[in-house]
């Protein structure tokens, strides 16, 4: 059936009057059809009602205006209407520049056009001082970047992306539910922490190579986790660092993958990677947007300014770092490993936007993932169903995957707040992993400080070695009872009630600390 866009008004309008080949917007399942002022006054989205214009929009600028004023942002249809209507859309925005007198809504189209677009309308000239400034994205509404001020418009651009990477994040009670909370604030033993990241980054390579069914790969695994521990630690991620850390994956790699690439089995296509032309200018756009946000988060904001103040409600480090580790993952720049290495920017992230707060612990975020590998693998499919049914392709001569259309925008621009929800979880079921193994060390060094001191039968290689079997098992195997009888030249009831010991210890030390085993 063929849509008429004069039937519709802001993004529905948009979708029609463009043939756009964007993802549906969200509103359009409310399909917001144009009414007359006797039949109908408000829009209706589900619970919500929206007031009309006095005048209902007609024109391209008037519907994207309303679009941003009154609908959830949709920056990748934006994207597209821009692209495909630029000439006319520049004219619209220099007529309405004097009608509007400089709104809000009108410096919030202009900007995101000449933004998008990396080009500027010579006939419009910087806003005058006098005019007052705002926030491009509301904080309430969206989750916000470190606000910067542009004053070309008078505006906080509050995004943390850029030109070539813009998805959008809605906040919701959910996810405030799901926000960090102070974690550990007692533990500040420097050697403790340390140890306990050790371990931490050994479970969460393991993990994350279990994730793509090559656990047993054991030398790949164990450089990974050594080039892992050194990537987590640089703040100004880039390509380099990147291939630095694929190449413990797979030695050949040395630059981003030639050809199209696809996630598959041997019946289904799951997703398209970006095209290989536009790897470049995308993972540019990622790895640029990470290194910004931590750049700017390291310093102090100005605690004067009224605005910076408001836009820090909006920050959300778990929700910027699922935006910009999924968008690695969903562009798949890398011939094998992308899944590794976007993991891995994920505790890069967390390392230094400070997750968890006020403490040096690592997120053994793989470890989590692989226990939620469903919620993981809707959280992959949120983007990639509406990306491949987006996606037209064919084979060359040579049976080799093509894609025939324009997909840059889709790696651009999408709504990430799946993938953000998706990770606040993942984040808290790792955080407990973090506290269980800080945990675990407080009881083991008070275990081995109280057989040492009363003076046991055990040396100190041999009650390691049993608080770690514990650890692990909350048992002691056969063949461990074995080496004890034979190193020890105790009988089996003997290493019964050893170990009885230990564990009467690890309970007593939980309830004299106030320390509970999960």
């Amino acid at each position: 059936m063929v849509m008429n866009p004069l039937s519709y008004i802001g993004a529905s309008y948009l979708y029609f009057k463009t043939a756009s080949r964007a993802f549906i917007p969200s509103c359009m399942i409310y399909m917001h059809k144009r009414g007359t002022k006797d039949q109908q006054t408000v829009v209706f989205r589900g619970e919500k009602t929206i007031p009309f214009f006095e005048e209902h929009p007609k024109t391209l600028f008037q519907n994207i205006r309303y679009h941003i004023g009154h609908e959830e942002l949709n920056l990748q249809l934006l994207y597209m209407v821009f692209v495909n209507n630029r000439d006319e859309l520049k004219e619209e925005i220099i007529h309405e520049r004097t009608k509007l007198s400089l709104s809000q809504e009108y410096r919030t189209v202009w900007f995101w056009f000449e933004f998008l677009l990396d080009e500027q309308i010579k006939e419009c000239k910087a806003v005058d001082d006098t005019v007052e400034p705002f926030l491009l994205l509301d904080p309430k509404r969206y989750v916000t970047g470190p606000a910067e001020f542009k004053p070309r418009y008078r505006i906080y651009y509050n995004h943390f992306g850029n030109k070539n990477f813009f998805p959008i994040i809605l906040r919701s009670a959910q996810e405030e539910e799901l926000k960090l909370k102070k974690v550990c604030k007692n533990i500040q033993d420097k050697n403790l922490i340390n140890r306990a990241n050790k371990y931490l980054n050994y479970t969460d390579t393991k993990c994350s190579f279990a994730i793509e069914r090559e656990e047993n790969r054991k030398d790949a695994r164990l450089k990974f986790e050594n080039e892992s521990r050194i990537f987590v630690t640089k703040s100004a991620v880039s390509k380099t660092t990147v291939l630095e850390l694929a190449k413990a994956v797979r030695e050949d790699i040395k630059e981003w993958r030639t050809g199209e690439i696809a996630v598959a089995d041997s019946t289904t296509i799951y997703h398209y990677g970006a095209k290989q032309q536009d790897i470049s200018e995308l993972t540019e756009g990622i790895l640029t947007a990470a290194a910004n946000v931590i750049a700017k988060k390291s310093t102090d904001i100005d605690t004067t300014d009224k605005l910076v103040l408001e836009n820090e409600t909006g920050w959300d480090p778990i929700a910027i770092t699922a935006a910009i580790a999924f968008g690695f993952v969903f562009v798949h720049p890398l011939q094998d490993g992308n899944g590794r290495v976007h993991r891995a920017l994920m505790r890069l992230m967390f390392k230094h936007l400070n997750v968890p707060r006020d403490i040096d612990l690592e997120i053994p975020i793989s470890s989590a993932i692989e226990a939620t590998m469903y919620e993981y693998d809707e959280a992959l499919e949120a983007f990639s169903y509406h990306a491949k049914a987006n996606t037209t392709t064919s084979r060359d001569s040579l049976g080799r995957l093509v894609i025939d259309n324009d997909t840059k925008a889709y790696f651009k621009s999408w709504n990430a707040t799946p993938q953000a929800k998706y990770l606040a979880k993942a984040v808290q079921i790792s955080e407990k992993l973090a506290i269980d193994e800080l945990e675990f060390l407080q009881l083991f060094d008070a275990a081995k400080s109280y057989y040492l001191e009363e003076d046991h039968v055990l040396d100190d290689v041999m009650i390691t070695s049993q608080i770690e079997f514990y650890r692990k098992e909350k048992r002691i195997s056969r063949g461990m009872k074995k080496k004890l009888m034979s190193h020890l030249n105790l009988d089996e009831k003997q290493v019964d009630e050893l170990v009885t010991g230990v564990l009467e210890v690890l309970n007593h030390c939980a309830l004299k600390k106030g320390i509970h085993e999960k």
